[in-house]
């Protein structure tokens, strides 16, 4: 394993894939284990260098868990975290850890250049030099231990390329290193060496007046600024340009120099992965092309793999040249090989290709040659010419498509790497973006208060290098949250790029025209047309909605696309079953899209129907042994989908929406899109527009359940039911026969319910009667008949499991699970859990996934596993942040299990902080789900340590009761019970035995399988008697349900 610190630190395996680390704080540890890399670091300064001045309450477990989750991330490089009474040790050698290497390097080529070896000592120095990618520690860099690091490490920096420089001056190359060292002394006005070199550069290049200029600056900043005489090494270099010191002359420079590379005037950031990738294919195939989009930042990365080459260099630019024939003459005269001629003169391009040859001859050289695609033919044919004259060429070629000849390898050169959902700080177009940003505006910092708007810039202009650097030049006049309003006019944003740049990169909107004029007629026809997806295509898609008869034939739709890959207007990707992707950048698209208005085209209409065609066939499949195929082939259209339905909406085509939305709700879900897909329905029901009443029947269904209760009233679900009884809804979308009975139930009526029940039974579709089988085991749950609840469940999953439906029989599984929990039948309860889980896995639905992940979690900790149970809640949260970012629901659910789990384990703390998030969450809702708090409440009740904390948790579990009203949860409230008999045990055990029994008749039968319970009954029986807590136990289970609840609201309500 290797540490990179020279820039966001993270790890990289032996084979230089990068090893996900997540999170600053983690990456800050490793970073600080491996600034002394191979010896202990004492527990107490990783706690200083962490946290500093406000470490956490209980730093020593807060550090453990960080060097835990360490492990866990790098625990595909082996065991590389040791411990021991003393603190922590990274095992890497320090030879593996890019800081010790950098350092090696540096003092190795010093100590070449004092000896008088320049040649070594300039090559050492430079791969020294070359494993920094960025500012050092980024992302990491406000933590207490970095300050210091970072210091030393920039001013080593600095040292080492001063050492550089001088060597470069001793080679002769002064040449090369003026541009460099003007901006060095710019930089750091008081830094005399730098200004030494300079002085001594200017001397060597015949230029002594500017030369004396250059000291006498220096001289007066250094009396201006700190009142001191220049150095003794300053003054004699002064005097030596005085005196025309023959030793100032430049030395003859070797006969392989690295020649006409521009000078870098910013930092390099990010593209570790392309320079490594290029050097390879280099060593493997002697024609590399990096194609990619305008913009993508090829030129540069170019020229910085070309200053790291450690031969004979040689860069061409060929922008402005216009005719394929004069790309040979270009080279030649870019090499410095003739003078520039005018046309009429110039030799003919076999002439000019063979001097190009003879040049070169056997040596090592690199011939870079950047911006070939607009002539793509001449710089092919003088490729093959020259490669094949000169054994010891190699070309590094940058272009929008590739050369397209024998040997060419392709370097993809796309957007940089944007921001993840969780830690986006280290990412190559956040890095990017920061670094041009504190250019254009002094002390611009990235802060918690503007990451997020940091990451949206840098994700809608899809980290495209150019883009960021336009936006960022913007801070100049503008804020970032201005800049950020405006993307949606990005062409207009995004001007103003330096003016030495090419014509073609100082606007955005000039280099996507440029592309965009090299394509042929097809080619634009379909680009504008693809506009439309804001996902990207498939071949099926692109054909049904963008071909014609004219342009674009369906035929010739696969060749156009490929065409558009080859020339970076596209680019294609493997979508899910191995299907071939076409997608463009936002920016090349919204280009597109102003060419389609242009064009006076209407393809709405064939996007509307495609989208439609596709759902309605779609939705049978999901629901048996297709199901797979189908969600994956949904799942890659889903953004799509999406986009098609809100401009349905937008439009008011309410037949096109309605129809979208109730075919394609099943599925979203599936995929956990609950909270959208609601608001969809929503929207969707509001329209005006023609459309089938059973369609809006379904997607009233779904509106309804949008409210702020999350429940339709009374009223509302009287009218659903008399829709759906008026329409064919019910039969027509099966999902509605697990539906309907539910809302028959919120609605109260009990004759409803059973005859919803009923005609579901006789469903025409088989999965509408397993799903009326799995409604009814639900509503028998919450009528308190257990025995029923789990018969009917076993009966729906044999019903899923025959058709194959993967989602109905882990939702089956669940109840089975935990009604075997119930009875204490724990490795009934875990087989049948494990099971459900696989099943989701599969669906790959991580929306299920992480509620029945957490719900496995509580199992294990009934079954008495407290570490599976960590194990198992630890990774619920895990998918529930990847699922949603955790949303009130699942934080209220996830977070009590994970309490329940941490106080068992003796964390109280831990437990602490996951139920003041969870109801910190809770909090913001105006009209929370009773369950959500109910959930808390009960976690609550176990942390209780006196009177007012009781009279807290009482107000909470009481208010709970109230929220649930409108949908009372049985087994919940009756937890509950068992929460308040636990509260009022120790004072009062007759009422908490009678509480247990209450609860038992809440819930229709007594949780068997919980330890707190069993616990609690032990303690009971054991300050009661066996007969008198049994007999007082007995006669609160005997109570009906309603006088069970009502007895318990009064003992809460007197409680507070």
């Amino acid at each position: 394993m290797r540490v990179v610190l020279l820039g966001a630190p993270g790890a990289l395996s032996d084979d230089g894939t990068p090893i996900e680390v997540g999170g600053s704080r983690l990456r800050a540890l490793l970073a600080r284990l491996a600034l002394d890399a191979g010896s202990v670091v004492p527990a107490t300064a990783l706690i200083d260098g962490l946290w500093g001045e406000e470490p956490p309450s209980d730093a020593t477990n807060a550090l453990q868990s960080l060097v835990s989750r360490l492990r866990r991330a790098l625990k595909a490089a082996g065991d590389v975290i040791e411990s021991n009474t003393h603190g922590y040790r990274l095992t890497v050698h320090p030879d593996d850890v890019d800081v010790h290497q950098f350092e090696q390097l540096a003092a190795k080529g010093r100590t070449a250049l004092r000896a008088g070896d320049a040649e070594a000592a300039a090559e050492t120095l430079r791969a020294a030099l070359s494993l920094w990618d960025g500012r050092p520690l980024a992302g990491v860099e406000d933590l207490p231990f970095a300050g210091p690091a970072i210091t030393r490490l920039s001013e080593a920096r600095l040292t080492t390329l001063e050492d550089r420089l001088d060597a470069d001056l001793r080679l002769g190359r002064h040449a090369d290193v003026l541009g460099e060292l003007r901006a060095l002394v710019a930089e750091n006005p008081l830094r005399e060496r730098q200004s030494v070199l300079l002085i001594k550069a200017l001397y060597a290049a015949g230029r002594q007046s500017d030369a004396l200029a250059a000291y006498e600056r220096i001289r007066g900043a250094l009396a201006d600024e700190l009142g001191v005489d220049p150095s003794t090494e300053l003054a004699d270099t002064h005097l030596a340009v005085l005196r025309g010191d023959p030793a100032l002359a430049a030395p003859t420079p070797p006969p392989a120099t690295r020649t006409r590379l521009p000078v870098r005037l910013t930092s390099f950031v990010g593209r570790r992965r392309e320079l490594s990738e290029v050097d390879g294919r280099l060593h493997e195939s002697r024609l590399v092309t990096l194609m990619g989009p305008g913009g993508a930042g090829k030129t540069r990365l170019a020229t910085e793999f070309a200053d790291r080459w450690d031969a004979e260099v040689h860069m061409v630019e060929l922008a402005g040249v216009r005719d394929e024939e004069h790309v040979p003459n270009a080279v030649v005269a870019g090499m410095g090989l003739a003078e520039p001629l005018v046309l009429e003169r110039q030799p003919s391009t076999l002439d000019a290709s063979n001097r190009v040859v003879e040049a070169v001859g056997g040596r090592k050289v690199l011939l870079v040659l950047d911006n070939c695609e607009h002539l793509i033919g001449g710089c092919a044919r003088f490729a093959h010419v020259v490669l094949a004259g000169a054994p010891g060429l190699r070309v590094l070629a940058t272009s929008r498509e590739p050369l397209a000849i024998t040997g060419e390898a392709i370097v993809p050169v796309g957007p940089l790497e944007l921001p993840s959902e969780v830690d986006g700080r280290t990412s190559d177009a956040v890095r990017l973006f920061v670094d041009r940003a504190v250019a254009a505006r002094p002390g611009f910092a990235l802060t918690d208060d503007n990451a997020a708007t940091v990451f949206e810039v840098c994700r809608r202009l899809d980290g495209l290098p150019l883009a960021l650097e336009l936006a960022a030049a913007r801070l100049r006049s503008m804020t970032l949250e201005q800049i950020a309003e405006r993307i949606g006019d990005r062409f207009r944003l995004l001007t103003g790029g330096s003016r030495t740049s090419l014509p073609r990169h100082r606007t955005l909107r000039a280099v996507v025209e440029w592309s965009w004029d090299l394509l042929e007629k097809p080619e634009r026809a379909l680009a504008r047309r693809l506009s439309v997806f804001p996902d990207g295509a498939t071949v099926e898609s692109a054909t049904a909605v963008c071909a014609d008869d004219d342009e674009v034939p369906a035929d010739d739709v696969i060749y156009v696309l490929g065409a558009l890959v080859e020339k970076s207007i596209a680019h294609v990707h493997e979508g899910r079953g191995g299907i071939p992707r076409y997608r463009m950048l936002e920016t090349v698209r919204a280009y597109a899209a102003e060419r389609l208005a242009d064009a006076g085209e209407s393809i709405t209409p064939r996007l509307f129907e495609y989208y439609v065609d596709l759902i309605e066939t779609a939705e049978p499949h999901l629901h048996g042994r297709d199901q797979l195929v189908w969600l994956a082939k949904l799942r890659s259209e889903q953004e799509n989908m999406l986009a098609v339905l809100r401009q349905a909406i937008d439009a008011d085509e309410a037949d096109t929406a309605g129809r979208m939305f109730a075919g394609a709700v099943w599925f979203w879900m599936l995929m956990g899109f609950h909270q959208e897909a609601q608001l969809l329905a929503v929207q969707t029901h509001g329209m005006t527009g023609p459309v089938d009443p059973a369609v809006m029947a379904a997607v009233h269904v779904v509106a309804a359940f949008g409210g702020e209760t999350g429940f339709p009233d009374q009223d509302e679900a009287a009218d659903i039911l008399r829709e759906l009884r008026e329409t064919d809804a019910l039969w027509r979308y099966p999902l509605m026969a697990m539906v309907e009975p539910m809302v028959a139930m919120f609605n109260g009526d009990r004759d409803a319910l059973d005859r919803a029940v009923g005609l579901a039974k006789t469903h025409p579709i088989p999965w509408g009667r397993a799903a009326s089988m799995l409604a009814a085991s639900f509503i028998a749950e919450n009528d308190g008949d257990v025995e029923r609840a789990e018969t009917l469940g076993a009966q729906a999953f044999e019903m899923f499991e025959e058709l194959g439906d993967r989602f109905g029989q882990a939702i089956s599984l669940t109840q089975i699970s935990e009604r075997r929990s119930l009875r204490g039948d724990h490795d009934g309860a875990l087989e049948a859990y494990e099971r459900s889980k696989d099943l989701v896995r599969a669906l790959e639905a991580i929306e299920q996934l992480w509620s029945t992940t957490a719900r496995l979690a509580l199992a294990r900790y009934r079954a008495g596993d407290l570490d599976g149970a960590e194990r198992e809640i630890q990774t619920a949260l895990a998918y529930l942040q990847e699922a949603r970012g955790g949303d009130t629901e699942g934080t209220a659910m996830v977070a009590s299990i994970a309490a329940t789990i941490a106080l068992a384990r003796g964390d109280r703390d831990t437990a602490r902080r996951h139920l003041d998030h969870a109801r910190a969450r809770v909090s913001t809702v105006p009209k929370p789900v009773g369950q959500w708090s109910a959930n808390i409440a009960v976690a609550e009740a176990r942390m209780v340590t006196n009177a007012d904390e009781r009279r807290e948790v009482f107000g909470l579990l009481r208010q709970s009761m109230t929220d649930m009203e409108p949908m009372p949860d049985m087994p919940v409230i009756a937890q509950i019970a068992e929460a308040v008999g636990g509260q009022i045990g120790l004072e009062d055990a007759e009422a908490a035995a009678r509480l247990i029994g209450m609860a038992t008749a809440i819930r229709g039968a007594p949780d068997l399988g919980s330890p707190d319970l069993a616990a609690l009954i032990a303690t009971l029986t054991a300050r009661l008697g066996e007969s008198a807590y049994r007999e007082i136990s007995d006669a609160g289970a005997a109570l009906s349900r309603e006088s069970a609840v009502a007895e318990l609201c009064t003992i809460l309500d007197t409680r507070l």
